[in-house]
């Protein structure tokens, strides 16, 4: 369901309000992921949301109970939306969460960026000692290609989704930090180590990941 609200930029220079609408979809086409959001604004810049969502029922009703948190961070300030837009994805928890189809959303903070990236797209490729493998397979490294006119800050998960009932929709129940930041510059491809804490995670259970996925983020 399409949300649209408005919020004003605490970017300097800010010349007017900043149109934020969030677009949930609860189950997605066979192939792609669930519960997600994607996230459009009014600003011919990339911009920063702070966001704050609340989990509805069929009857369009707020679910009590249900504390509502993002994969990639839209709701801590830590996803660049471009001007195409960006996704993020929701996890619910509480008792009645399986009562949640439809969510709205609400940006308590938009920051404005000097730059005006595309939607991100691609995806990162696994590597071990310096060898593409399968996801699937234990690796060190991701390569993270940058098809933009931009240089990108980029955040690497790794998304462990759950198995959900017929007519259900499937939900991540672990995410880890594959990459927590690395900048990669227009045009370019970078080969980038993992972090140690998933490295070792990985290497424990002999098993890499399932759903590797990157994020453009704000650099430290």
């Amino acid at each position: 369901m399409l949300f649209v609200l408005f919020l004003m930029s605490c970017s300097p220079g800010s010349t007017g309000p900043v149109e934020i609408s969030v677009d949930y979809q609860d189950i997605a086409e066979p192939g792609f992921m669930d519960q997600t959001v994607l996230i459009e604004h009014g600003s011919d810049r990339a911009v920063i949301p702070t966001m704050e969502y609340t989990p509805l029922d069929a009857d369009g009703a707020v679910v009590p109970g249900v504390e509502v948190s993002t994969v990639y961070g839209s709701d801590r300030g830590q996803l660049v939306v471009g001007t195409a837009g960006e996704i993020d994805i929701l996890v619910f928890q509480g008792e009645r969460s399986s009562e949640v189809v439809d969510a709205t959303g609400t940006a308590t903070d938009v920051v404005e960026l000097d730059i005006a990236p595309a939607r991100w797209v691609s995806q990162p490729r696994a590597f071990r000692d310096g060898a593409e493998v399968a996801k699937f397979e234990v690796f060190d490294a991701v390569a993270l290609s940058n098809d933009t006119s931009s240089d990108v800050v980029l955040r690497v998960v790794c998304i462990v989704w759950n198995s959900p009932g017929q007519g259900q929709a499937q939900q991540a129940e672990q995410v880890d930090t594959v990459v927590d930041q690395v900048l990669v510059g227009a045009g370019d491809t970078s080969l980038v180590p993992v972090s140690r804490e998933f490295a070792a995670r990985t290497d424990a259970v002999g098993f890499g990941c399932a759903s590797v996925k990157a994020h453009p983020t704000l650099g430290s």
